[in-house]
């Protein structure tokens, strides 16, 4: 999903301060829900009353963003991090083909 060009349906800013709202208890300004759609590789459109097509006057606090990426996640918008399981058989995936490699050579 990320990285490719979407649309935003209507009501998905509305979702997504609900969402934040609830779990993370602050409500994220609508461009801060733009910037990490940019940081996360969709194309939001450009607001009308936006000064620079460039630069962001407001952008995303920090701190903010992972509670704004949860509810993206929550929503569909961007793939879900993958599991620490997933992760602890992909170094084991890793270190198995190195012990191969080496015994190999």
């Amino acid at each position: 999903m990320g990285g490719q060009w979407q649309t935003v349906r209507m009501g998905f800013y509305k979702d997504v301060e609900r969402l934040v709202r609830l779990d993370a208890r602050f409500v994220p300004k609508p461009c801060w829900i733009a910037h990490v759609l940019e940081l996360n590789g969709c194309q939001p459109r450009v607001a009308y009353n936006r000064i620079s097509p460039n630069e962001r006057k407001y952008p995303c606090p920090p701190e903010k963003r992972p509670a704004i990426e949860r509810a993206f996640r929550k929503l569909g918008r961007i793939p879900p991090l993958p599991s620490r399981r997933e992760d602890t058989n992909l170094t084991a995936y890793r270190v198995m083909q190195e012990v191969i490699k080496r015994s190999e050579s």
